[in-house]
């Protein structure tokens, strides 16, 4: 089985992957099996919240990833700037207008409720998406679990390894053990077997492009978090803190005299910087 360095490094939105990529994730996957309907589309959705996105939803900002999630956008692909924007225009307008879909009533305050009471037996991250008539008739119904990493899983898909394809590479390996050994079989370090697997599923342009892809949106995101200061969204009023270390490491970098820790607050700093 093959595990790709781009499942394990998702370009995508904090503060979590398990409670914000996963939610919306699961978002665009439910609208496209409405696509998928064809004639006799819904005119409203509904979504419920189960265990732990219910309990941690809002500091997480799991409610406002489902939001944009059923807007359209995707955790790679979404400006981060423009997603107040989006969620304010929403609750002024409740209306989802997506491609491929008729105009859609959802109402963030009424029709995405926190669900206390009943965790999902498949998971403790559950979430239930409902397509409904204008009378409330349901249409269409799936249930979807955030299984950790930005994965998302139905029930039928729980038990299976997350992200595993049975791709055919040349160094395949279960566990860090036959990775050592095929190593030392072959002479050929760990990143060089890495390289050849994913080149042999998407070529060695793609592979390039990819993990350029994923370093640009890292440095993206810790020059926003060098920048920017104020509170972190999610209604918990932590304070942003990485701008102001900076400035002060910035300040003292032509000082004679150098602390020793001070290599380890840069590195704390990009970190704060970059969640």
């Amino acid at each position: 089985m093959f595990l790709s360095v781009f499942d394990l490094f998702k370009i995508g939105v904090g503060p979590s992957s398990s409670h914000t990529m996963g939610p919306m994730v699961a978002a665009g996957r439910f609208l496209d099996r409405l696509r998928a309907l064809g004639p006799g589309q819904p005119l409203r959705l509904a979504v419920s919240l189960h265990g732990s996105l219910a309990f941690t939803g809002k500091g997480h900002a799991t409610d406002r990833a489902v939001c944009l999630g059923l807007l359209g956008e995707t955790p790679s692909g979404i400006d981060p700037d423009s997603a107040e924007g989006l969620l304010t225009a929403l609750a002024e307008t409740k209306t989802l207008r997506v491609p491929e879909l008729p105009p859609l009533r959802f109402d963030p305050a009424a029709d995405l409720a926190f669900d206390f009471e009943r965790q999902l037996p498949g998971h403790t991250n559950g979430m239930i998406f409902r397509a409904l008539t204008e009378e409330g008739a349901e249409i269409a119904e799936a249930v979807y679990y955030s299984i950790g990493g930005g994965f998302v899983a139905e029930e039928a898909e729980l038990g299976h390894a997350p992200g595993e394809t049975a791709q055919d590479v040349p160094y395949p390996f279960g566990n860090a053990a036959e990775l050592l050994a095929m190593g030392d079989d072959c002479g050929k370090s760990i990143a060089a077997m890495t390289w050849a697997n994913e080149c042999a599923v998407r070529g060695e342009a793609e592979t390039e492009a990819g993990l350029d892809a994923i370093w640009q949106a890292m440095d993206a995101c810790m020059e926003r978090g060098l920048s920017q200061e104020g509170e972190l969204p999610g209604g918990l009023q932590v304070q942003r803190r990485a701008a102001a270390i900076y400035r002060k490491l910035e300040a003292a970098r032509g000082d004679n005299r150098r602390f020793e820790h001070a290599v380890m607050d840069w590195l704390s700093v990009f970190a704060m910087a970059g969640q």
